[in-house]
């Protein structure tokens, strides 16, 4: 797919713009937003089998 392509080419340009201290910032950056978004996700559609047991009494 070309937009993917673009994406990939435009993200190795700005890489190539920044120094190490900046690019290692960015890296910490997308790791946590990732590990944020999973989170999110995790809290809006729980796992089934995380829920509670019903009490039918």
């Amino acid at each position: 797919m070309k937009i993917q392509y673009d994406n990939r080419r435009a993200l190795i340009h700005v890489l190539d713009c920044l120094d190490e201290s900046e690019t290692k910032q960015l890296l910490a950056f997308a790791a946590g937003y990732e590990a944020c978004r999973k989170q999110l996700q995790t809290e809006e559609f729980p796992d089934e089998t995380q829920k509670p047991p019903v009490d039918h009494s």
